[in-house]
């Protein structure tokens, strides 16, 4: 489920933003993804979940079994792309959240700024400047620019993946919504462990200069 940092790292604070963000919509997408939320809160804000787990993907899903859910959209009500997001619970609370919304990096990139004037709305306007490497070490690694946002109990990361090195903008491309419970493992390995180097961090900061400025 886990979506797969740096030396440099900048707190930025966007003064303003000109988009009328679809909250709404992403709001109803992302109702009750906060960690510590309850298994049954949760299902009670998203009757379209079903179980992760394939052999269960039938079963109705029971406010007393919980377990890890996954949710699709073959479009969504937010950006109109397809998306899918994979919800992790742990003694019966939910600690991880990873949506993804999926298609052809020109129309995904475009909703760029969309995107993050949404997350923006829900976390606010002060983030901090991170990368990490995506599928890592393996033919599709790559860096990406990371937007963070942290609280006492939550870290909320955001970021657009482009199409593999090998491919044109005519290949898939994702932006991704993801929280975890603040000090997962997962995090320090992304960041730490298997950070980007400070030459790739300027670099895909770089690459997206455009979005950032836009919202602005």
């Amino acid at each position: 489920m886990k979506i797969a940092a740096v030396c440099v790292v900048t707190l930025i604070c966007v003064a303003g933003t000109g988009f009328a963000a679809d909250a709404d919509a992403f709001e109803t997408m992302l109702a009750g993804a906060k960690a510590g939320t309850s298994f049954g809160e949760f299902v009670d804000a998203h009757p379209e979940a079903r179980y992760s787990d394939e052999a269960l993907r039938a079963t109705p899903v029971d406010k007393e079994a919980p377990g890890a859910l996954l949710i699709v959209h073959t479009e969504d009500p937010f950006l109109g792309l397809y998306s899918f997001s994979n919800i992790g619970f742990k003694e019966g609370k939910l600690y991880e959240f990873v949506a993804v919304w999926k298609g052809n990096a020109k129309t995904v990139r475009g909703h760029g700024a969309r995107f993050l004037a949404a997350v923006m709305k829900r976390h606010g306007r002060e983030y901090t400047k991170k990368s990490m490497r995506v599928f890592p070490n393996s033919s599709e690694e790559q860096p990406v620019a990371v937007f963070l946002w942290e609280d006492a109990t939550t870290s909320t990361l955001a970021f657009y993946t482009p199409p593999a090195a090998a491919e044109t903008m005519d290949g898939p491309a994702t932006l991704t919504y993801a929280q975890f419970t603040k000090g997962d493992p997962f995090l320090t390995d992304i960041f730490s462990n298997n950070a980007a180097t400070p030459e790739q961090h300027e670099q895909v900061w770089r690459s997206i200069d455009d979005i950032v400025k836009a919202l602005k």
